[in-house]
């Protein structure tokens, strides 16, 4: 955040000057999900993904799955393996980054 100041001109020449406090973010966060070994979840066994962010460090960042019964835990920097119990066609893993 920052504290700047604003001169603003009214229609008689007075000066106003106005503090506001402000907060830029330059541009969206974005994820990127990759599934390492295929491009399908398989159920019952380990499939590993990688999970890279533009909105931190690694240690920020935390990983999600609905729709299938599964988990997920981190295996290393931007790594993690999902494990599947139920077929489904809505699955959603979920990027969140603090």
């Amino acid at each position: 955040m920052s504290r700047s100041i604003l001169l603003l001109s009214d229609n008689s020449g007075i000066i106003l000057r106005e503090n506001f406090t402000s907060l830029m973010i330059a541009g969206q966060p974005t994820a990127a999900i990759a599934v390492d070994r295929m491009n399908i979840l398989t159920i019952g066994v380990d499939n590993p993904i990688t999970v890279a962010t533009s909105a931190g460090g690694d240690d920020k960042v935390s990983v999600s799955i609905t729709g299938t019964g599964g988990l997920i835990s981190k295996i290393g920097a931007g790594r993690f393996n999902v494990r599947v119990a139920t077929p489904s066609d809505d699955c959603t893993i979920s990027v969140f980054a603090n």
